[in-house]
């Protein structure tokens, strides 16, 4: 199982796709840890929500020598941030907006047939299920203070056909705009997409 010692670790952010590649494939090796990761057991839920996210859209935010350090607990913020001689110089409150009834009952078929719901959309519509959820999400984060934090806000879609981009990037796009008539109490404010590989300040 996955440790606070492993994920508590200050990395770049090509230090952090190998950490979750390597977490990902000792998972998928092992039926039993891969149950309970798709459980959300342990840290694991913190590993799926923060780490792998940050794994993500790091990159797009910060320059290559940054180092990031995930922090656990509940202080406000989900990660802090370090320039390349160990300064602090930012933090980050991560959020991934999820339909959690859903997840729980897909993760009681993975578990029970060993296959989820099988999932269908409208030609680069992929966003569509999660704005409610980034919404909703969306609002909550606006009443609390960040001002000291770079929020990003995850939108987890499944990865589009190479025809769907422009698609789903114009629906991004749009989003963005929605969302960023919310007044956030942040440094800075963001949607991340990583099937896009894009981030859209909101």
């Amino acid at each position: 199982m996955i440790s606070a010692v492993e994920i508590e670790q200050r990395r770049t952010s090509d230090q952090l796709r190998a950490f979750v590649k390597e977490v990902r494939e000792r998972v998928e090796s092992c039926p039993e840890e891969l149950r309970r990761a798709q459980g959300g057991e342990g840290r694991y839920r913190e590993f799926i929500n923060e780490v792998w996210p940050l794994s993500q859209f790091a990159h797009l935010l910060y320059p290559p020598e940054t180092l990031f350090l995930p922090v656990l607990g509940n202080q406000g913020y989900d990660v802090e941030v370090f320039d390349g001689e160990g300064e602090p110089l930012d933090k980050i409150e991560i959020a991934k907006p999820h339909d959690g009834q859903a997840n729980a009952e897909n993760n009681r078929l993975l578990k029970e047939r060993g296959f989820g719901h099988i999932r269908v959309c409208d030609f680069g519509s992929q966003l569509d299920a999660l704005k409610p959820w980034i919404a909703s999400t969306a609002e909550n984060k606006a009443l609390k203070d960040y001002s000291d934090c770079t929020l990003v806000l995850v939108a987890s879609t499944d990865p589009p056909f190479d025809e769907e981009l422009p698609n789903l990037e114009q629906q991004c796009v749009e989003f963005a705009y929605r969302l960023k008539q919310m007044a956030y109490r942040a440094k800075r404010a963001f949607l991340a997409v990583p099937s896009l590989d894009k981030c859209f300040e909101i």
